[in-house]
């Protein structure tokens, strides 16, 4: 939290793009939640027989329908164009911001350091704030606002099946910070020997004159392999992990479902609930499933951007 906030200071100057961005955020969220409704009230219609007026109906949502997923692409389209927008400037201006303070350091500073590792820090490590701020956390705050409202849409419409439908959610919150803990810092070492790489080819390429004087190429070869090598496990082993939170996250989401069509069918027979409420609730269960889904994609990209920005900030 330390280090969102320290960022947060940095990307205040663009707040007139992310509100605009998060209110466009909020209106997606709104036609999201309208379009199920929508089309299970249509198949309501139709389950009951269409006639004349019901056909009249049937018209009047399909346009409705319509105009909710053209709406959809527009809020879409200033949502994520807004963010990336700003996040992209803030990455350009923490790049110059950083260098200018390399520029300034004191020349001791420099005595244990790579130029490629600080080349790194300027370029690769500040480009991580992009899927910090265009990524991460506008879609955090997307999938928090949805969840929230698809519980309240089933909370209305059968609020048994909206508890069941909540059983996974404590598992996946769990797992989540389990993979938090554990992943991170095979990120942030991937990222200093992605540093170490960078200085180590700035080194080899400044002197290549003295490595073919000396005859040192197979020698200077086998040390860039090293650490090329050493950066490529780092990447893999937090792969590894994230490899195993997804499937995870998605098997545990699944057993909602299976609980929510078995229970459903269970309520349907028993207390006679409507099969428009039954289609209602399978179309909201995707989109109350998918936010909690995201969340190991999320999860993975915070990490690593994390471990950049310490070490950004760091200078």
């Amino acid at each position: 939290m330390k280090i969102l906030w320290r960022l947060g200071k940095e990307a205040i100057r663009y707040k007139a793009l992310y509100i605009i961005a998060i209110l466009s955020t909020f209106c997606l969220t709104a036609v999201n939640l309208a379009a199920p409704k929508a089309l299970s009230a249509m198949t309501g219609l139709v389950a009951r027989g269409v006639d004349k007026a019901a056909l009249g109906s049937v018209w009047r949502l399909t346009a409705v329908i319509t105009a909710l997923y053209l709406l959809r692409v527009v809020f879409r389209f200033l949502s994520n164009y807004l963010a990336h927008k700003a996040a992209w400037n803030l990455v350009g201006d923490l790049r110059t911001r950083t260098y200018d303070k390399l520029e300034r350091m004191h020349l001791g500073y420099f005595h244990d350091k790579q130029t490629g590792d600080l080349m790194s820090r300027v370029v690769n490590d500040t480009r991580d704030f992009e899927q910090l701020y265009a990524h991460i956390i506008p879609e955090s705050f997307t999938n928090l606002v949805t969840f929230l409202g698809v519980l309240i849409v089933l909370l209305t419409i059968n609020w048994k099946l909206a508890l069941i439908t909540c059983a996974p959610i404590p598992l996946i919150l769990l797992s989540g910070v389990i993979f938090s803990k554990k992943v991170r810092p095979y990120f942030r070492l991937s990222q200093k020997k992605t540093g170490e790489l960078n200085g180590k080819l700035q080194d080899n390429l400044s002197g290549l004159h003295e490595i073919q004087s000396f005859g040192r190429e197979d020698y200077e070869t086998e040390r860039v392999n090293e650490k090329n090598f050493e950066h490529v496990r780092a990447q893999l082993t937090a792969l590894n992990l994230s490899a195993i939170f997804h499937p995870s996250v998605e098997f545990i989401s699944s057993i909602g479902t299976i609980l929510v069509v078995a229970f459903g069918g269970l309520l349907a027979y028993r207390e006679g609930l409507k099969v428009e409420d039954v289609v209602a609730f399978v179309l909201y269960l995707s989109l109350f499933y998918a936010p909690v889904s995201g969340l190991a994609n999320l999860l993975e990209s915070m990490q690593q951007a994390l471990a950049g920005a310490e070490r950004v900030i760091a200078i």
